[in-house]
């Protein structure tokens, strides 16, 4: 799941008990295991297992970092490095949040062994995975704030991974947008800061993974440092706010207020109707 394994078969015994050994690009021998595409591995104990080809046992293997902040969904994570992982003053007072905080963490650092979680039921490993997922954001919030988070997330921001702001003034200019949350989990996913008109947006549709994580995976304070550490991304133009008009004439402030005071009374009692049929047809169905 996390590694890319070497399955290369290194030896077997011959009839007479000798050891073959493997010569590359000798055409004449016929000891050599797995060297011509016709070979089968010798011994019933390899008949299930099958050799994979040169390039796959070239691949170099990939820390657990690496596979999380490259699955697909994940693009929004940035990768935190082990070091600073490893210094347990930056994990101060996770353990109290994160559930089986030990093997997640081991899980991060590839301490674990990947077998050990598979022999799991379903849902104990279900949470499990969630536990890891939860201490890495945490860990990200912390590590963002630190120059080397700040300049993964330059590339990030750059790269317009979070998207653009959704103003219309702002989406002419083509203005990135960073991600902002809190700094407590499990209260409020994450939402976008656009620096340029300082306004707050929650995820468009099409970033529906964005839109599920939870906002205590940014912290609420890396946003406003990125801007401190690289203010020429702070646009000189300023987007105008939106002022309501009719025929021409400005709406007056007094009259949003009552149009919303209106408003906000007709939802009341839009749902106190409801609530009030709810309670009627479970009376006669009562009866």
């Amino acid at each position: 799941m996390y590694r890319a394994y070497d399955m290369r078969l290194n030896r077997d015994h011959n009839d007479d008990g000798d050891v073959p050994i493997a010569l590359e690009d000798d055409n004449d021998s016929d000891d050599v295991i797995g060297g011509g595409a016709d070979q089968q591995p010798i011994g019933s104990e390899y008949e299930s297992e099958e050799l994979t080809d040169d390039s796959e046992e070239e691949e170099e293997d990939i820390t657990w970092i690496e596979w999380f902040c490259n699955a697909k969904g994940n693009e929004y994570f940035i990768q935190v490095d082990e070091d600073y992982i490893r210094d347990s003053f930056n994990l101060t007072d996770l353990r109290d949040v994160v559930p089986y905080y030990d093997i997640a963490l081991n899980t991060i650092l590839d301490l674990e062994e990947r077998s050990y979680i598979g022999r799991l039921n379903d849902s104990r490993s279900s949470v499990i995975e969630n536990s890891t997922k939860l201490l890495y954001g945490l860990i990200q919030a912390r590590f963002l704030i630190t120059n080397r988070g700040l300049e993964a997330l330059h590339d990030k921001f750059t790269a317009f991974t979070y998207g653009m702001c959704p103003n219309v003034d702002c989406e002419s200019a083509r203005q990135a947008v960073l991600p902002i949350g809190c700094d407590q989990p499990k209260v409020s996913t994450v939402k976008l800061y656009c620096p340029r008109c300082n306004e707050i947006y929650y995820p468009t549709p099409q970033q529906s993974k964005l839109a599920s994580l939870d906002g205590a995976f940014f912290g609420s304070s890396a946003a406003h440092m990125f801007m401190m550490m690289y203010p020429h991304f702070q646009s000189s133009t300023t987007a105008r706010p939106y002022e309501p008009t009719v025929y021409g004439f400005k709406v007056h402030y007094s009259v949003r207020d009552m149009i919303r005071q209106l408003y906000k009374e007709r939802q009341q009692q839009r749902e106190q109707q409801q609530q009030q049929e709810g309670e009627e047809g479970r009376r006669v169905a009562g009866l």
